[in-house]
């Protein structure tokens, strides 16, 4: 039986939070792309399969979302919209092109939101990075994509980004000679692959 693709089932192949992160949605390079993010609770599962919360936290932001029914609603359309920047922003990365000042800008100001709740902890080896974590903070898994995002744009080098040439999902090229085109090879590889040798045939009559 086949199931659904759904947050729940999606594979994530971007190789970093944020690109999982950017990559909630079906094939970009559909008519009508799938939204993965319908509810608030599905940014709570994807949440979970990265780990980056722990379960008590998820539940009690589930538990809020489910009581602000209409503030939830809101920050969850201002997080796909914050999503969609940053994809517009990865993706002239990953195609070598010049970023639009305006998506450069909204991106600058969503990082506000990811920084503002970063402090610092006395540990035993010394200063360690955490998050201010508050269950009633519904932006608390966008503030961990953006971290991501200053990341990889700090810390990797802009030819490791790239776009699946298959689905339009962002992802870290890891590869020894940096040669990756797709997420997932055996998916989008083996559709693109055949797509092309569709259009080869199709000029040759």
């Amino acid at each position: 039986m086949h199931t659904p693709r759904s947050i729940r089932t999606i594979t994530f192949d971007g190789g970093c939070l944020c690109f999982d992160f950017v990559n909630t949605v079906g094939s970009r390079y559909e008519e009508t792309v799938r939204e993965y993010l319908v509810r608030y609770d599905d940014l709570l599962v994807f949440a979970q399969r990265q780990e980056i919360l722990p379960e008590q936290t998820l539940t009690q932001l589930s538990k809020y979302a489910q009581e602000h029914e209409r503030e939830a609603k809101r920050i969850l359309a201002d997080i796909i919209d914050t999503r969609e920047n940053m994809y517009l922003l990865f993706s002239a990365m990953a195609h070598g092109k010049s970023i639009p000042q305006q998506v450069l800008e909204s991106f600058n100001k969503d990082l506000l939101k990811g920084f503002s709740h970063i402090e610092f902890q006395a540990e035993k080896d010394g200063l360690q990075v955490s998050w201010r974590i508050e269950e009633t903070d519904l932006y608390l898994p966008l503030r961990m994509a953006l971290k991501s995002g200053y990341d990889i744009l700090t810390r990797q080098e802009p030819r490791r980004m790239k776009e699946c040439s298959g689905c339009g999902w962002l992802f870290l090229d890891q590869s020894k000679n940096n040669t990756r085109r797709w997420c997932d090879m055996q998916a989008c590889g083996s559709i693109d692959k055949s797509r092309s040798y569709y259009q080869r045939k199709k000029q040759k009559t």
